[in-house]
């Protein structure tokens, strides 16, 4: 979540997204086929992982 400064405009970046060491991934070039797919990674999407992850 980005914060915004009204007084000058800018938008910060919080300090976990700087320090986080996260993969990056190229676009999809052709359809895959999956049998699970989690779209976001916030409390819903890591919640649905985990209990998949469990079931399996």
């Amino acid at each position: 979540m980005t914060e915004k400064n009204t007084e000058t405009s800018q938008i910060r970046e919080p300090y976990w997204r700087s320090a986080l060491n996260s993969p990056s991934f190229s676009k999809l070039d052709t359809d895959i086929t999956t049998d699970v797919l989690v779209v976001g990674s916030g409390i819903t999407g890591i919640t649905q992982l985990n209990k998949v992850l469990k079931l399996h």
